[in-house]
């Protein structure tokens, strides 16, 4: 899953040229009663990140599972499975969420929905899609804001950043693995 969040975060780099942080896979965590994402780059202490919203960036994005991996039934044949014969679709909704300094207009996140691949090469894996249809924006701020940072101070009025996020839902099969 780290090597899929890792090719969109490359996605997000070559596309976008703003200065940015993408913080890649991360888990919401609790400290303190106070609600907060940190990377999953390793488990330790040391090795993960708090995300926060950085002033020194323009744009910043962080993702998150969603919900479970569905692990669908085996592809026989080449009905739907992406012009393969064989595999495992697995699926999955990715949650990403994408804040990016106000001075860089409104209409910075629909170009994002529509500039986003329906395939993705990732190394491990045989396709890689995203279902574009299926695509949900949340465009509530102040929610956002609170479940993904906490039950920090929101002022609506003097905060500088859009913050958006997309829940995609992403279809894979992965490469055999010999035993």
């Amino acid at each position: 899953m780290i090597e899929i969040v890792e090719t969109i975060d490359c996605w997000f780099k070559d596309t976008y040229p703003y200065h940015k942080k993408l913080f890649g896979l991360c888990e919401l965590m609790t400290r303190r009663d106070q609600v907060m994402p940190v990377t999953i780059k390793g488990r330790s202490q040391n090795n993960s990140e708090q995300v926060s919203l950085d002033d020194d960036y323009e744009f910043i994005t962080w993702v998150r599972l969603d919900n479970n991996i569905t692990v669908g039934n085996d592809i026989e044949g080449e009905d739907w499975g992406f012009g393969l014969r064989q595999g495992l679709v697995q699926s999955v909704n990715l949650r990403i969420v994408i804040a990016y300094k106000v001075t860089l207009g409104e209409s910075l996140i629909i170009d994002i929905i529509r500039q986003l691949p329906v395939i993705f090469t990732v190394d491990g894996y045989q396709v890689v899609s995203v279902n574009k249809e299926d695509v949900s924006l949340d465009t509530n701020h102040e929610t956002i804001y609170n479940t993904e940072l906490g039950a920090t101070e929101y002022e609506k009025h003097r905060f500088n950043w859009n913050i958006y996020a997309l829940d995609i839902p992403v279809q894979f099969i992965p490469c055999a693995v010999s035993v």
